[in-house]
């Protein structure tokens, strides 16, 4: 139950900011097991999705690589967030990798451990760099590891 809210909350907030793919953000790349993905973002952006503080998502693009991972850091400064199961808690992320995103129904593994450094956010000039990495898992066991993501300068916006 308590995957299923997690997957729901997160999917919804990629619903509310899915819009036109932004051709300026061709600036993210991560490793899956050691295997390079080199992509874009797909989205770049912060709200308050929480009544409590502002919400910062960063989603890779599955229109330029199925393997996506998107990421909720809950806040909106540069920082280091680990990577957190309850995602109602400030200060911390959360997030999943998809092995294929338009397999509905099909893989999707929760970050576990691992953190998501903001290293640059500028709501004025509306843009984001970061870096993550992590252990993810499936509902089953399997894992995966997450290495050398770099997110830079995505064009963000509000929500």
């Amino acid at each position: 139950m308590k995957k299923l809210f997690l997957l729901t909350l997160f999917v919804s907030t990629l619903f509310i900011a899915c819009k036109k793919e932004n051709v300026n953000r061709l600036n993210m790349s991560f490793k899956v097991d050691g295997n390079l993905v080199t992509t874009k973002s797909h989205n770049a952006s912060y709200s308050k999705l929480l009544p409590a503080f502002f919400t910062t998502n960063i989603t890779s693009s599955m229109h330029t690589d199925i393997r996506t991972v998107g990421v909720n850091i809950n806040a909106v400064q540069t920082g280091t967030y680990n990577f957190a199961t309850n995602t109602s808690t400030a200060n911390t992320a959360y997030g999943f990798y998809y092995p294929d995103y338009f397999d509905f129904g099909g893989d999707a593994f929760a970050f576990k451990t691992g953190s998501f450094e903001i290293t640059a956010i500028d709501t004025v000039a509306k843009t984001f760099s970061g870096k993550f990495s992590g252990t993810a898992e499936e509902s089953d066991g399997r894992m995966v590891n997450i290495t050398e993501g770099i997110v830079t300068n995505a064009t963000l916006v509000r929500l």
